[in-house]
């Protein structure tokens, strides 16, 4: 059976996936075009597979890059063994690995550079099969290659850095601008469905598209505070319900929502606004100091603290618990400290979770990369606190979300959002105690 990965770091984590298994005897990969960031992630996927240089072997064409070749050959040429293939081109994309019982290919459009991998709409399909189909393919490419060795580095160091002209430039950047234009046009009218009388309607949702992430344009940013204004008039109504649980938002009013602007808070991307509800905020400063903010200790910062949460995004609305930051989480290290015990809580908590639809996810802001997730409904508490285990980690944020898509008629009106609100914050309240330090509303 063919197995087909079309969206955003779809193959690459599998990939990666694949490689983590035993018996891996060999790896061949050609491809047409490789890039720094490419090699990057590849060196990082084979980093803990004991294998010699010459069985990872890598076929590109003479032509695999424009900008730093030498400095890619000498970095692939660390770890593995590189065959160029000039005549005729190679625009070949195939990933095979071999292991002791089966043979994996992928293959498709995806090419060894940060587009194909990650950035880029390709479309890769896998196939497992117990002997190569492709021998003859290899064994032509390596009767058309050149092995890289110095001289061939040495060669690359002297080829010319391709340098559009300003021209093209300016025209490239002009076109791109005009299709920007008439992307946000259409997509009102096709990219969503009919949505007219919710509470949010096409407009906030297309302002969080991929393309806008990094857009810090007055027009953006006035789509976005339009957004954000809804958040604050829901949290008119939730504050109430929230406080009546000891849940409390930032301490700060214009912090309740996060930032709509670009900045390296959110890794320079907006992809979304969420409104948190947590600790009060004199456990966020138990030790009596008067500092807040980037210079203060990390137990002092709203952020790293576990938080109920009501966020939107591209494709629709998550209601749940925000747990953990990639580093420094407060409430990840009460767990890591307190495991046994919570554990227990969670083993006792678990069925009162199941039917939601919720999903506790592992994420990298940082790689922008879906690490690891666990649906609830399908899975139990024992198979749960397994894979909360296996990946609670510096360097993963930690989020327990159920979703919305943007056409759901829970989440049509403001009645109809407040009222999923407050379901849900019951129903994740015994999971958000027991994986969470509170202080005592009398001790603060």
């Amino acid at each position: 059976m063919s197995i087909y990965f079309w969206k955003n770091n779809e193959f690459i984590n599998d990939f990666r996936k694949t490689l983590t298994t035993e018996n891996i005897s060999l790896i061949n990969i050609a491809t047409a075009y490789i890039s720094l960031n490419g090699t990057q992630h590849l060196k990082e996927a084979i980093n803990n597979i004991n294998l010699d240089k010459t069985d990872i072997q890598i076929y590109c064409s003479s032509s695999f890059n424009d900008q730093e070749p030498a400095r890619i050959l000498k970095l692939l040429s660390t770890f593995s063994t590189v065959y160029i293939v000039s005549d005729p081109f190679l625009h070949s994309k195939v990933y095979e690995i071999h292991k002791s019982d089966s043979i994996t290919i992928y293959s498709g459009s995806a090419n060894l550079t940060e587009g194909g991998l990650s950035n880029n709409r390709e479309l890769m399909v896998k196939h497992i099969t117990d002997e190569s189909s492709l021998s003859e393919f290899w064994d032509t490419l390596w009767q058309e290659c050149v092995i890289v060795n110095n001289e061939v580095i040495n060669l690359y160091e002297d080829y010319p850095v391709y340098t559009p002209s300003e021209p093209i430039q300016k025209a490239t950047l002009k076109l791109k601008k005009k299709l920007s234009i008439i992307y946000e046009e259409q997509c009102i009218e096709s990219h969503y469905p009919e949505l007219t009388g919710f509470f949010f309607d096409e407009s906030d949702y297309s302002v969080f598209n991929k393309k806008y992430w990094e857009d810090s344009s007055t027009s953006i940013k006035l789509k976005r505070k339009a957004t954000q204004d809804k958040f604050h008039e829901l949290n008119e109504a939730i504050k109430s319900f929230a406080n009546s649980h000891d849940l409390h938002p930032h301490y700060k009013k214009e912090n309740l929502t996060s930032g709509i602007d670009p900045s390296i808070y959110n890794f320079g991307r907006v992809t979304g606004i969420w409104m948190r509800y947590g600790k009060h905020k004199s456990e966020l400063n138990p030790f009596g100091s008067t500092g807040f903010g980037k210079k203060s200790s990390p137990i002092e910062q709203f952020h790293k603290h576990a938080c109920l949460q009501l966020s939107i995004g591209a494709e629709g609305i998550n209601l749940g618990m925000f747990h953990s930051t990639a580093n420094d989480g407060v409430d990840c290290g009460y767990v890591d400290d307190n495991w046994e015990n919570v554990k227990q809580l969670i083993l006792k908590e678990y069925d009162k979770i199941v039917g939601y639809e919720f999903v506790w996810t592992f994420y990298s802001n940082k790689e922008n990369l879906h690490k690891a997730s666990f649906d609830i409904d399908k899975g139990t508490a024992t198979e749960f606190v397994n894979f909360y285990r296996k990946y609670d980690m510096a360097g993963f944020e930690s989020f327990f979300m159920r979703h919305y898509e943007t056409h759901d008629l829970r989440i049509k009106t403001y009645k109809n959002i407040l009222n999923e609100v407050y379901e849900t914050f019951e129903a994740i309240l015994p999971l958000y105690k027991a994986m969470t330090f509170r202080i005592p509303v009398n001790q603060r």
